[in-house]
């Protein structure tokens, strides 16, 4: 696959459904891993694409990695890599969707507005304030904290809710709320956000 989209976990079981999770600041770490194995003991395919393009970073990395990702990676060619992998996968299932957490989910949200993904599931990003006008072509959940540091949460989903093909869930906590690794770990709301996940997945499934 193309550079910066080289898949690091891919675990298969012959489900009609695949998830692409798509990763923090951080790369695929222990965080992605879980959330991997969650997706498959739900039933389906899983992969992670590794939008680095190197090693991941700690958790007490965070600057760097932030720096890292703002300088050399953005929120544009993600998305091109993203939807090319999804593109080559079509002809292997009947649904695509995309998991992302933090700038993964910012990618994921850009590219719902391109075709092409059948759902989205978007944990706490925040810079989709930044693309607000793009429009949502299949059904989308956004997940947010109650509290962010750098924008007013109820302030960008009014504004998101005026797409008819997005949901918005928030609990209680805090950006990074559901990374059992964090500090800023709940772990009641990242079980919640879990059944919200897993109900909105699962939304006009037959058989």
């Amino acid at each position: 696959m193309a550079k910066g989209g080289i898949v690091l976990f891919s675990i298969r079981q012959g489900s009609n459904t695949l998830v692409i999770v798509l990763h923090e600041i951080y790369g695929l770490n222990r965080h992605m891993e879980h959330v991997c194995k969650q997706w498959h003991d739900s039933g389906t395919d899983v992969m992670c694409l590794n939008l680095l393009n190197r090693e991941s970073f700690e958790a007490e990395q965070e600057q760097e990695a932030y720096q890292y990702f703002m300088q050399n990676i953005g929120f544009e060619r993600p998305v091109e890599e993203v939807l090319k992998v999804a593109s080559s996968m079509r002809h292997e299932y009947k649904r695509i969707c995309l998991v992302g957490y933090s700038v993964g989910a910012t990618i994921a949200w850009r590219c719902s507005a391109r075709g092409n993904i059948d759902r989205v599931i978007a944990y706490y990003g925040s810079r989709i304030r930044d693309y607000v006008d793009s429009v949502p072509l299949c059904p989308s959940l956004l997940i947010y904290g109650q509290q962010e540091s750098s924008f007013d949460v109820p302030t960008l989903l009014d504004k998101v809710q005026q797409h008819p093909t997005v949901q918005v869930y928030v609990a209680e906590g805090s950006h990074g709320f559901a990374n059992p690794h964090a500090a800023m770990y709940n772990r009641r709301s990242a079980e919640l956000a879990w059944e919200q996940s897993e109900r909105f997945m699962n939304q006009g499934q037959i058989g």
